[in-house]
């Protein structure tokens, strides 16, 4: 039997990935793919740098230059602890909010391309395979440390 290759399928998962930040990236001209995926995050709560860095699974120091570049565009505040002044969170400004008023918009574009060619349960059965091969994966180096 043949069997599609794993570099196959892991590519046009990257290339999927790719169209679809094409397609934000035309709705909301404004932002970068990585500046879209860091508001994403904050939209779910203010953090500190160290937990987002490790979500985004970047750089302390990249995201420290992305965070700099959308809080000068007004998108993120960053606040200082009153308790330890080395400690800060950043989370979405009011223009930030509403940015991602945008934001929404343009995802449910997107979702709505992809559902024009793809049922629900063919969307649950992809999730669920995904899910599994990233927990392998994420547990095999988990295992490593």
């Amino acid at each position: 039997m043949n069997r599609v290759s794993l570099e196959k399928i892991a590519y046009k998962i990257k290339t999927i990935h790719k169209l679809s930040m094409k397609h934000m990236e035309r709705q909301v001209p404004n932002l970068t793919p990585e500046q879209v995926e860091l508001l994403c995050v904050l939209k779910e709560g203010s953090m500190n740098q160290k937990d987002m860095a490790k979500r985004l699974h970047i750089s302390e120091a990249t995201l420290s230059v992305r965070i700099k570049r959308l809080v000068d565009s007004g998108y993120l505040v960053k606040e200082t602890s009153l308790e330890d002044k080395r400690y800060s969170t950043v989370k979405l400004s009011e223009i930030g909010e509403k940015e991602w008023e945008n934001l929404e918009s343009a995802f449910n574009n997107t979702k709505k391309l992809v559902t024009e060619v793809i049922s629900d349960e063919e969307l649950v059965m992809i999730d669920e395979v995904v899910n599994r091969v990233r927990q392998h994966l994420e547990d095999a180096l988990n295992n490593k440390q």
